[in-house]
């Protein structure tokens, strides 16, 4: 149960504007995933632009395989404290490890409020034993 780094980046897309990232990228035909609520966009090369097109980039993403909901957030939490799903698949199996994992305070803030110095990582389900993730966010706030 060891992560394996994935080249480039993953971009979470503004849900309806995957062609404009993909336009913006320079991709023809980009591998995204879907639902509802996600879009994500694996681009194999760190592009020369800095899109905005986005909602969060992870910067240093891996794939994970593992046997079991224990495994997983026992993976998640060996690399850092806070992670945010953002799920595809796997809801049920998503909401059981995010369970395992600590978590995330859902408290209404005072406006203005200070970012959280501490990182914020995301994960996502591929099917029911692979995961990929990054601990490395460009948003403090992944997942929303």
């Amino acid at each position: 149960m060891v992560p394996k780094a994935l080249p480039g980046r993953i971009y979470e897309v503004i849900p309806g504007f995957e062609d404009h990232l993909a336009a913006e990228l320079v991709i023809s035909e980009p591998g995204i995933l879907q639902s509802e609520r996600n879009s994500l966009c694996h681009v194999p090369e760190t592009p020369a632009v800095s899109p905005v097109w986005h909602r969060n980039i992870w910067l240093e993403p891996f794939r994970l395989e593992f046997g079991s909901i224990s495994e997983a957030a026992a993976a998640l939490r060996s690399i850092q404290r806070n992670w945010a799903p953002c799920l595809f698949t796997q809801f049920r199996r998503g909401a059981l490890i995010a369970k395992k994992l600590p978590p995330l305070p859902a408290r209404r803030r005072p406006f203005p409020w200070d970012i959280p110095a501490v990182p914020m990582g995301a994960w996502t389900l591929l099917d029911e034993h692979t995961m990929i993730a990054s601990a490395a966010c460009s948003s403090p706030f992944p997942g929303e």
